[in-house]
Order: C-alpha cells, then structure tokens, then sequence
C-alpha cells in the first residue's frame, strides 16, 4: 500500500479515503481504520486526485484529468465492488519494475539512460498548393523531425502563378517538455519570396483599390519569435511575441528595410453540461514597424461564440482591425486570396484571407467581418460579410460550405504540423455577384 494524498474520513469515521499508487497505476482507495485493510473503487491510467466523501450520503467525489481538462467523478461505496489494487502489466524500464515484481522475479539489469538531445531524425517528403480566386501554386516540403516533434524543421519551395506567393523558405521550431506553466516553442524563419497580384488570373482589383502594382513585393528576410502555449482547465491559451527584419522591393522598384515586431494572443474557452456545450475563441495581435522608412501601426481582434450539442451546433463571430493612415499601400488591409504559404502569417497580418474572392477585392485602413455558421468537426455551412476601406460602407457578402482544420506535428510518423483549407462560396454581392468559386489548400509549418 502506497498512499500519496489522504482526505478526512468517511462520515462513518471508520475509515479514510487517499490516491494510491499500489501496484503501478493510480487509484481510489477506502482504508479500514480499525483492520488496516484497504479496497480499490476506482482506477485510471491517468492521473487522479482529490478524492472527498460525500456527508449526505456514501459517495466519494474525485477528480480525473482528460484531453480537454479535468472532470468530476463518483462512485457510490455501497454499489462498488471490492477490488485489490489495480495492477499495471506493461512493460517498464529502469527502476519502476522493481516494485511491481514479487521476489521470485527475475529483474533485468536497468538499461543504460542517455540524454534524448534532439532525438533521432527522419526526413518526409511532402506535397502542398492551393487553388483559389486569386490563382494557383504548388509547394514541395522537405521535412525533418524527431518522434516527439521536440525539433522540426522545413525547406519549401513553391511555383505558381504570379498573382500568388512564390519562392522559398527555410522554418524551424524548437519546442520545449510541457511544463506547469505551458510549453514553450522558439520558433525561426529565413524566405525569398514574391507575389505580384497585378497579374492575378481573375483581373486584378488591387489596381482599383490601392494603385497599380501597389502590393506587388519581392520580400527576403527573416524573423524570430517565441510562444507559450497552456492547457488549462477551461481550455487553453496561447501568447506569442516576435520580431522579423528583411528587404522589400515594391513595383519592381529597388529593395528597402521593412522591419517589425509583434504579439499576439489567442484563447479558447469551453463548457460543457450534460450534451450542451458552449465555447468562444479569442484572437488579438497587433504590429508595429518600418516599411521603406515610414512607420505604421497595426491591430486585429476577432471573437466566436459557439453553442450546441454533439448533433447540430451554430457559431457566430467578428473580427475587426485597423491600421494608421499614413500606413504605406503595402500595410493597409487587402481583403481575398488564400493563405501565404512560406511565411508566418503574424508577418502579413494585413491580408485577411478569403479564398473565394479575388486579392484586393476590398482594403484599406480599416476592416471588419462577420461569420454565422454551423459547428462541428467537419465541414460548416455559413454566411459571411466582408467590408474594408477607408470607412467601413461596401460589403462584400457570401454563403458557402468551408472545412479548415490543422494538425498539429506529428512527430511518431514524422509529420510537420499541416494546414487544410477547402471548400466554395457563393458570392451575393458586385463585382463577382452570382459567381460560385470553389478553393482547397494545403499548407505546412515545422
């Protein structure tokens, strides 16, 4: 017996209840005061705690944890058969064995324990692209981590038509063992890339609403940036700080500084009662920096609200940002187009992406979003209304079916964390009124 965390006595006051951890995996015990015997009811692989008996009745409550944070647990001692403790019969290395083998065990000798470093490597081969209104491109990642995805690394390249993002990009992530206080990942970056939209396959709108050739960029650089992401008991949170310094030449013009930093926060809240959960998403990051000498300021903030059951569940949100106005072209808010694919987004903030519509449909210094949809695991019906500018007064509206996902690295079958982003909207607004635009992408990151 190996108790680790007594509470007070069962009303009876013949007997207390603790977490043991007797025979390799944890559980609840009740132990006889009077005869010292002890009985399991209730055990799990993973981790357990303060266990309380009830005083109104003969029920103990406890806590367990699982995926999405902790949940409380009761068994009722009249109902619950008596069990010895719980044995655990894989396989362990080192010292664990020890406790669990009777003396007529054989025990093998400990293995060796060596420092894991950044773990044996492996290499993956994997293809991307997109196509959406703004055109279509191709991507090749060469990948590179380890089993528990502590060091990834990615070299990409991608070809396409001129209106999309071109060229090549070398990214790692450094991710540190979860901690109390979350995980932290350094994360880094070098690219050489270029997109001129002036020459977008579905006519360009960016002429219209910025200048001709005003966002079309020949961008090299490089940025640095750090995040800690936490899974609590209500959800999780993720705060991010970073900075990024490069190059960028403007309308085949000559190459200048464009230098900044940035933060951001994201969380996400969930509740759940009995089948009917309600959950919202915040999303907050803003900029600053120098683009070809001048200085601009920039700020977005999005929020969702979801609520529903596991049949059928509905979520609404807006997203918000606004920009100096003496911001450069090239910093102002440019509405449509898919996702940049060799950079992080933190360092585009400016496009707001909506892959139906063509770049440059709207923009300017300030923008605003709003989305109803279903919700779900899978792909969601919804409505959306997008408007940009100067003043927020032209919308630009769409209904259409959408399924975006991410997957976070996998490091067991060496995969890279993955972005998957397909769907097609119906626009109900001018100038692409009456259209039906359909778009898929897929994206990677270390």
């Amino acid at each position: 017996m190996a108790p680790i965390a007594i509470r007070p006595r069962l009303p009876s006051g013949d007997s207390v209840v603790a977490v043991s951890d007797a025979g390799g995996m944890l559980h609840i015990d009740v132990i006889d005061l009077t005869t010292g015997l002890a009985r399991a009811i209730a055990a799990s692989v993973g981790a357990l705690s303060a266990p309380e008996p009830s005083l109104s009745d003969t029920s103990i409550y406890f806590l367990s944890v699982y995926a999405k944070g902790r949940t409380l647990n009761r068994v009722n001692l009249v109902r619950a058969e008596a069990q010895g403790p719980p044995a655990l019969r894989l396989p362990l290395v080192g010292e664990a064995p020890a406790r669990l083998l009777s003396d007529s065990s054989t025990r093998a000798p400990a293995p060796s324990v060596a420092a894991y470093g950044i773990g044996p490597r492996a290499l993956r081969l994997l293809p991307g692209g997109a196509i959406a209104a703004d055109g279509r491109y191709a991507t090749l990642a060469l990948a590179n981590t380890d089993p528990v995805a502590r060091l990834g690394v990615t070299l990409q390249g991608a070809l396409g038509d001129p209106g999309t993002w071109r060229g090549a990009a070398l990214a790692g992530a450094w991710r540190s063992l979860p901690e109390l206080d979350g995980r932290l990942t350094l994360n880094g970056s070098a690219f050489a890339i270029e997109q001129h939209p002036s020459r977008e396959s579905a006519g360009s709108f960016v002429a219209a609403t910025f200048g001709a050739g005003a966002l079309d960029a020949d961008y090299r650089g490089a940025e640095v940036s750090i995040d800690n992401a936490r899974s609590l008991s209500w959800g999780a949170d993720v705060a991010r700080i970073g900075a990024s310094a490069g190059s960028l030449a403007l309308n085949d013009g000559p190459g200048r500084a464009r230098t900044l930093g940035f933060v951001a926060y994201a969380a996400d809240d969930y509740f759940a009662r009995g089948d009917a959960y309600v959950d919202g998403r915040l999303r907050v990051d803003g900029a600053l920096g120098q683009t070809e000498g001048t200085g601009w300021r920039r700020a977005r903030a999005g929020l969702s609200i979801g609520a529903g059951t596991p049949i059928f569940g509905i979520r609404a949100g807006l997203t918000g940002g606004v920009v100096g106005r003496d911001a450069p072209a090239f910093e102002q808010f440019a509405a449509g187009g898919g996702e940049a694919p060799l950079t992080d987004s933190l360092l585009l903030s400016q496009r707001f992406s909506s892959p139906a519509l063509p770049l440059g449909i709207a923009g300017g210094t300030a923008l605003l979003d709003y989305r109803i949809a279903t919700d779900g695991e899978g792909p969601v019906w919804y409505y959306e209304g997008l408007s940009a500018g100067s003043s927020i007064r032209t919308w630009h509206r769409l209904v259409g079916l959408d399924w975006h996902t991410a997957v976070p690295s996998l490091g067991f079958v060496r995969l890279p964390t993955a972005f998957l982003n397909a769907g097609a909207a119906y626009s109900l607004s001018v100038p692409y009124k009456y259209k039906l635009r359909g778009y898929i992408g897929v994206r990677y990151a270390p």
